[in-house]
């Protein structure tokens, strides 16, 4: 772990925490169920509605009974495939998007690059206005979420302290913040911590948790009748906290079983 600055470790001191449960880390986006939704919305299986390039609610619930599919899943994955532009709607129609390619090549710098797309677009639909925000979209977010968890590295918060713990880490004095994002390998010139602070009010908590939620990168874990904030092992592999497992090999011949 990389010596945290004095201001960041007597903030990470001063917070209730437990450690982050066990879980296997998996390498990013390798789970078998990410193909072939991707291949059912390019197929045309689920169309995507006009009006806002999600899938169609009413085909995506036909196709998953169809294919004994769950339907959560599918949908989740679908919205994250779309956000990330690894697909984009044409009409009602899903094509390859600008990411297809970087999202299966399976690397993993390729890989972050279309996360961070993904949360940023999710980020800017959960936030309900712009008005009085410096920026469009949380730019800096994978920035911001790689120092806060790094910080508390091993480490989960409460989930309903998460939010205030969120604004009051960008609170924390700006040479210090920037100091721990060059330890961890991050341009500091390339985010802005004040722009940070303006995007993380009340309901830019809400929409940056959600939005961590929908990609995939978080989960609420339940522990002594509480519930606790964690990152998925796919967001500490992606932002180099954890190292990742060997890549699995992608299956490329298709082999009949045969009973005897």
């Amino acid at each position: 772990m990389k010596k945290l600055p004095a201001s960041l470790l007597e903030f990470v001191r001063s917070h209730e925490t437990i450690p982050q449960p066990d879980s296997e880390v998996e390498y990013p986006y390798s789970d078998y169920y990410w193909k072939p939704v991707g291949c059912a919305l390019l197929a045309g299986r689920v169309r995507a509605r006009q009006q806002d390039n999600l899938p169609n609610r009413t085909d995506l619930e036909r196709f998953c009974k169809e294919a004994n599919f769950n339907q959560h899943y599918f949908a989740g994955i679908a919205e994250f495939l779309a956000a990330s532009k690894v697909v984009k709607a044409s009409f009602d129609s899903y094509e390859r998007g600008p990411h297809f390619n970087d999202f299966w090549s399976g690397d993993l710098t390729r890989l972050l690059a279309t996360a961070r797309d993904g949360l940023i677009a999710f980020v800017r639909r959960f936030t309900p206005h712009h008005a009085g925000r410096p920026t469009l979209s949380f730019d800096g977010v994978v920035e911001f979420v790689h120092a806060f968890f790094a910080a508390f590295e091993g480490k989960v918060l409460p989930l309903d302290r998460i939010g205030p713990a969120w604004l009051d880490f960008t609170k924390l004095p700006t040479e210090d913040l920037e100091a721990w994002l060059e330890a961890l390998g991050v341009k500091p010139m390339r985010v802005s911590t004040y722009a940070w602070r303006d995007w993380l009010d009340e309901k830019g908590q809400t929409a940056l948790r959600d939005a961590l939620y929908a990609a995939g990168w978080a989960y609420a874990w339940e522990k002594d009748k509480r519930d606790w904030f964690c990152l998925h092992t796919t967001s500490y592999v992606l932002l180099g906290l954890a190292h990742p497992p060997p890549r699995p090999v992608g299956v490329t011949e298709f082999k009949g079983c045969y009973a005897k």
